[in-house]
């Protein structure tokens, strides 16, 4: 069973990605010339070779052509993962054949990172965010649309819900959009203390622009069985994305992982550089999401 079947299988999903295993001497042959279509069917690869292996792994290089190896592209991953107290790195190339040279540098000029629409809503999310990749998207309820559209994220040792409201309401900019944002973002840690009354929050924070824009509200806590679970919410448009990670183990690498793909995630509503700060004091009255 080549890698594609191997995708359809798992994922129940079919890229256009056929056989080869990533080597030189087998690269993994991309069945479409279509520069979005080819970075999916590229991720998707490397997902399931490092899924399958039990590897977390993050994309370092975009695809890239070689004048030495006409038709061929070549990206790069790390990877990690534990064997018994060891945390264990990798770092190296995956070889991906085209139909001509033609296609390849296509493919490597035009390359993007692929994205999925979210529900009825303008928002796009990356399938990979770090070392985070998409596993499921769940859309509302038509019983309670306001509830958002769900999109799961996994790594070895983390689970991450990113979840999109569009309840009809914009979320305004300015002080409205701001108190809408922290009224959200408190319910959420309250909601987190109720269920886990003995857990401690270690830090939380604000992320501004340089127009002193409330981009990001975040908090980490770790519960009594320690658990970490981490807590973040911004504005994307006119809608409100929550996020949510939580670490299933306390190994550094696992931490070190979930850290990274939340400052990717932190870069996504606003690319400019942000000054962190305390966070906004607690609304008297909080409005629905």
């Amino acid at each position: 069973m080549h890698i594609g079947d191997q995708i359809a299988q798992h994922t129940g999903v079919r890229l256009a990605v056929g056989a080869g295993r990533g080597s030189l001497a087998e690269p993994i042959q991309l069945l479409t010339d279509d520069a979005d279509e080819a970075m999916l069917a590229i991720c998707g690869a490397l997902d399931m070779i490092h899924t399958l292996s039990a590897k977390a792994w993050c994309l370092r290089a975009w695809p890239e052509t070689d004048s030495e190896l006409p038709g061929l592209l070549v990206a790069q991953t790390e990877s990690n993962w534990i064997e018994g107290d060891q945390v264990m790195r990798d770092r190296r190339s995956w070889f991906f054949a085209t139909a001509n040279s033609s296609v390849a540098n296509r493919i490597a000029e035009h390359t993007q990172l692929p994205t999925v629409a979210v529900g009825q809503s303008h928002v796009r999310l990356p399938v990979s965010i770090a070392w985070l990749n998409l596993r499921q998207v769940d859309e509302p309820q038509t019983s309670n649309p306001g509830a958002g559209t769900a999109l799961h994220y996994a790594s070895p040792g983390i689970q991450a819900e990113l979840t999109v409201y569009d309840d009809g309401t914009p979320v305004p900019t300015g002080l409205d959009g701001e108190q809408r944002m922290c009224s959200a973002f408190y319910r959420m840690t309250a909601a987190i203390t109720l269920q886990s009354p003995q857990c401690k929050a270690l830090r939380s924070g604000a992320l501004r622009s340089a127009q002193d824009e409330l981009i990001w509200l975040f908090g980490d806590f770790k519960h009594d069985h320690g658990q970490r679970e981490w807590l973040a919410i911004a504005r994307l448009g006119q809608q409100l994305l929550k996020c949510r990670i939580r670490l299933r183990a306390d190994e550094d690498a696992v931490y070190q992982n979930a850290d990274e793909s939340l400052q990717f995630l932190f870069r996504l509503p606003y690319r400019e550089p942000l000054t962190a700060g305390p966070l906004p004091a607690p609304q008297q009255e909080q409005d629905p999401i």
